[in-house]
């Protein structure tokens, strides 16, 4: 059986503050990976664009931290969209890194040589 207990008490307010100050952390994390993500990712603005809804609906923001359970909900849904935003970090920024690698490694005509009839000849796109 689950019992939920009002935030009341001499350390309410304290509790209160630390989840707050927990979910605004939480926040700003999510802001410095979406601009990480934009600016590591400058072909795909895509990629970048998924870590703008979860700074908008972030829980500091949408969930109330001074109701019933002292913040705790708020603080722990905060968590959970940092988790997501560090995540697509952790895997766009690799991804990022093979697309790089794979420009640099796409074949490219010697300006200083004419092309014969043989060889295609490949544009930059």
């Amino acid at each position: 059986m689950l019992i939920l207990w009002a935030c009341s008490g001499p350390g309410a307010g304290a509790m209160i503050a630390k989840n707050i100050e927990r979910a605004e952390a939480s926040a700003w994390i999510v802001a410095a990976a979406a601009l990480v993500l934009y600016a590591v990712m400058q072909r795909f603005k895509l990629f970048p664009l998924v870590t703008v809804p979860l700074l908008v609906l972030h829980p500091l923001w949408t969930i109330g931290g001074i109701g019933g359970d002292c913040g705790v909900i708020m603080a722990t849904a905060a968590d959970f969209a940092t988790a997501i935003a560090v995540f697509m970090l952790v895997v766009q920024i690799p991804l990022a890194f093979l697309i790089f690698v794979a420009w640099l490694r796409r074949p490219v005509p010697n300006p200083f040589v004419e092309p014969s009839d043989s060889e295609e000849v490949v544009q930059d796109p």
